[in-house]
Formats: C-alpha cells, sequence, structure tokens
C-alpha cells in the first residue's frame, strides 16, 4: 500500500505545527517512506538522516492535535523491520510529555522513565518487575501477532531510574541483551 501524504493547505505558525507533530526515533537504518505507512494518518513525513545514509529519526505532521496525540498513544513501540520505536512530542508539549500519552501527563525536566530495546518477543511485565523491581509503571506493547515489542517504565526519581539503567547495561533479559534509553 502507498502511502499517500499531503502538504498543509495553509501556512501557520510553528507552535500549532508542533502541537500536531511527532518524532520518531530508533528507526532501521534504511527506513523507506512506504515502512513508514503505519501512520496511516500523516500530512506528511519527513525522513531526517544526518549522515547522508542512514536514517535516525522521522517528523511526522498530522492534520490535527488530536490526531497526533491518536498516534502517540497507539504507536508507540510499533515495530519497524524488527525495531521498536520510539514516539516523542515535538516543540512545547514535548518538554511535558509523559511515555504514556495523554494531554494530562506530564513530568519535570529529570528523566525518571526508560525505553528498552531488542526485549525478547516473550517478555510479560512480570519478567520485567523481576528486572525492574523500583519501576513504578511497566508497558510491555504487543505487536500485531501478540508478541513483545518494546519496553516502557517509569520510576519514583531520576536516581532510581539511573541506577536502574547502570544495573542493566550489558545485561539481559530472557536471553536477549537489552538497550535502555
Amino acid at each position: 500500500m502507498k502511502l499517500k501524504l499531503e502538504k498543509p493547505k495553509e501556512k501557520d505558525n510553528k507552535k500549532d505545527r508542533d502541537a500536531r507533530t511527532l518524532l520518531a526515533k530508533n528507526l532501521p537504518y534504511k527506513v523507506t517512506q512506504d515502512e513508514l505507512e503505519v501512520f496511516e494518518d500523516a500530512m506528511e513525513i519527513k525522513i531526517i538522516s544526518k549522515d547522508g545514509k542512514n536514517k535516525e529519526f522521522a517528523y511526522i505532521e498530522f492534520k490535527t492535535e488530536a490526531d497526533a496525540e491518536k498516534t502517540f498513544e497507539e504507536k508507540q513501540g510499533t515495530e519497524i523491520n524488527g525495531r521498536s520505536i520510539s514516539l516523542y512530542y515535538t516543540g512545547e508539549k514535548g518538554q511535558n510529555q509523559d511515555y504514556r500519552g495523554g494531554k494530562n501527563c506530564t513530568w519535570s525536566s529529570e528523566s525518571k522513565t526508560l525505553v528498552l530495546s531488542n526485549l525478547s518477543y516473550n517478555a510479560t511485565e512480570e519478567i520485567l518487575k523481576e528486572a525492574f523491581e523500583k519501576a513504578t509503571f511497566i508497558k510491555v506493547p504487543q505487536s500485531q501477532n501478540g508478541k513483545s515489542k518494546g519496553k516502557i517504565e517509569d520510576f519514583n526519581s531520576e536516581e532510581d531510574a539511573k541506577s536502574a539503567k547502570e544495573a542493566m547495561e550489558d545485561g539481559e533479559i530472557n536471553g536477549n541483551k537489552v538497550t535502555l534509553e
């Protein structure tokens, strides 16, 4: 299926555009526009490459802020070519975002959230609760075929998050070496 993108019909200010734009990270290195068809409501997708070869992230603009919020909540951790992508809000909204999404979710400038990549498909919340005892919120998004495809955790403090990240450096969960951001 070819992704049909449409340009915004009128110029608007940066604040309005930022409110309806998401940043996608952890993309496959050679991702194409067609592979980003999971963002079916997108008006425009800009894939960014710092070195001219490998695609590092993408800006995804939607028609409305509500479309961006819906996509943020539904597509967080979506797998594209074996990589679990991470979505972030841009602009002012990105300064006050929580990975769980929603209009009223905020957090301070300190980071109390860890995102795992390369999570084993059979990892469960129970397994992750054992690995991250101080986590206050654990989410294991599921792919369409019911396999775990990414993981998000929140902690009570930035120190707890840093401690968990350091403890898991070069660590494995269910036989997979995980990466934490």
